[in-house]
Formats: structure tokens, C-alpha cells, sequence
């Protein structure tokens, strides 16, 4: 009787220890597949935009800057320089106040850019775009 209960509690903790060491392990492969490859960014300066807003006489000016995850898009950009200050410039002039007005307005922007720029150079390395300077007067 007495070896039965030892034998019972050996196992027991057997299966404690099984199942603690399989939770580990698994929560390991699931974070080590959840970890996205760190890619090395590039930075494009597109340059200043300057243009009056839609409906209004106010204006605004922005100096525009891509992360790319490409540096061969560098060359590209620079080969289609007018075609991507056109389309920025389009982007912009369809804007009215309330759109570019605040955190959101920014963002909403670049988000955009980002979409079109993509579109026109058939890419998905453009990463982010960032505004060194963004004034509405």
C-alpha cells in the first residue's frame, strides 16, 4: 500500500513537471515565430512642398522624407524625382484645412503618401514617411 502511494505521487509529479516543461517550451516557439527580422532602413529626402490648400487661402509647406527598407529605391526616387514631388503635390492640393489639421490630419497624410508612392513605384519597401517640417498658414 505504502509503495502504492509513492508510486502515485512519483507520478503525479512527473506529470507536473511534463506539462510545465512543454508550456515553456511552447511559449519559447511562439515568441521565437512571433519575432519579425529587424530590417536595415534607408532614408530618401523627397524634398520641400509648397502649395496652397484646397478651398482656402492658406497654405502649407512641408519638407518630406521616406524610410525605405530598399537603398536601390534610392536610385529609383532620384531617376522619378518630378514624378513623386507631382504626386505628393497632388496629395496635398486635394487637402482642405480640417484634413492636415492636427496629430491626426498628419498622420492620415502620411498614410496616404505612403499608399500612392507605393502604388506608382510598385513597391512595399517604402516603411514610414516623416514630416522635418510641416507649417499651415
Amino acid at each position: 500500500m505504502k509503495n502504492n502511494k509513492v508510486l502515485i505521487m512519483a507520478m503525479a509529479a512527473l506529470i507536473v513537471i511534463l506539462t510545465i516543461v512543454g508550456i515553456v517550451f511552447g511559449v519559447m516557439l511562439h515568441n521565437s515565430k512571433n519575432k519579425e527580422e529587424v530590417k536595415e532602413t534607408f532614408t530618401y529626402d523627397a524634398g520641400e512642398v509648397l502649395t496652397n490648400l484646397k478651398g482656402s487661402k492658406r497654405f502649407i509647406k512641408c519638407s518630406i522624407t521616406l524610410e525605405i527598407t530598399d537603398e536601390a529605391l534610392k536610385e529609383e526616387f532620384g531617376k522619378n524625382q518630378p514624378k513623386m514631388k507631382d504626386t505628393i503635390t497632388k496629395i496635398i492640393r486635394n487637402k482642405g484645412e480640417k484634413d492636415v489639421e492636427g496629430m491626426q490630419g498628419q498622420i492620415n497624410l502620411q498614410q496616404e503618401m505612403k499608399q500612392k508612392l507605393s502604388e506608382i513605384f510598385v513597391t512595399e519597401d517604402i516603411a514610414n514617411i516623416y514630416f522635418k517640417e510641416f507649417i499651415v498658414q
